[in-house]
């Protein structure tokens, strides 16, 4: 699994240069508010078309400026998991499962959503109002939802940030798991550096409209981590 990124975005008169190539496991992308990450995010999942530059996702083409190559969203083999879950309140959690699979007979998807319940630690909220789920459950029926489809690309907008320490804990964890069963290429975008040595092995440093770099880290190591930002620190004091 692969991920190539080389592209110019432009948004109300704010343009990034991102340049990437990402492999399967865990990359994190960080470095300060407004920088551009979170917009290469969805340039990657195709909610934001860039004005030049291209993107591979394991060898297909997905946007091409000089052939005018847009792959729709819902056809890149993408998952995505945002800050605030995006769950319908009125139906329980295994509905919010079954509604988001594409190309599969209507009396299998509870039998799929159940599958992808249970690989998340959710089978037990199936049928719960979701109204009273905690955020934590909710992220989990979120995770759930974006890889019901057989996605080959996790793509994670700070997932966690709003969680208590435990929920963070348990899926940072969960996440590592299910990325290495499923051999996906996972991008985080992330602030928190618990996030980035609990997951990562590779990191994508951003400075305000560009990508700095790209460096490998030995995930569970802090010091590993550490260093890598540091430079991205030692380049804007």
């Amino acid at each position: 699994m692969s991920l190539h990124v080389h592209v110019d975005i432009a948004v109300r008169g704010f343009t990034v240069h991102a340049q990437c190539d990402v492999s399967s496991g865990i990359t994190a992308f960080t470095g300060p508010s407004g920088a551009g990450k979170s917009l290469t995010l969805a340039a990657i999942a195709g909610l934001v078309r860039p004005e030049s530059g291209h993107i591979e996702i394991n060898g297909a083409c997905v946007f091409d400026g000089v052939e005018n190559v847009h792959v729709r969203s819902q056809d890149r083999g993408i998952g995505m998991v945002f800050q605030a879950p995006s769950l319908l309140d009125h139906r329980s959690p295994l509905d919010n499962v079954a509604l988001a699979i594409v190309g599969q007979k209507k009396n299998l998807r509870r039998d799929t959503a159940m599958h992808w319940l249970q690989r998340v630690g959710a089978e037990h909220l199936a049928t719960k109002n979701t109204r009273e789920l905690s955020g934590g459950e909710r992220q989990r029926i979120s995770l759930a939802r974006a890889l019901v489809n057989g996605c080959s690309v996790l793509l994670l907008d700070e997932p966690f940030t709003a969680l208590d320490r435990e929920s963070r804990f348990s899926l940072r964890q969960l996440v590592v798991e299910i990325a290495e069963s499923e051999n996906l290429t996972a991008i985080i975008v992330t602030h928190d550096v618990e996030d980035i040595v609990a997951m990562a092995t590779q990191v994508v440093l951003f400075e305000p409209g560009a990508t700095l770099g790209m460096y490998a880290v030995e995930r569970g190591n802090p010091a590993s981590a550490l260093e890598v930002l540091g430079r991205g620190e030692n380049r804007h004091p």
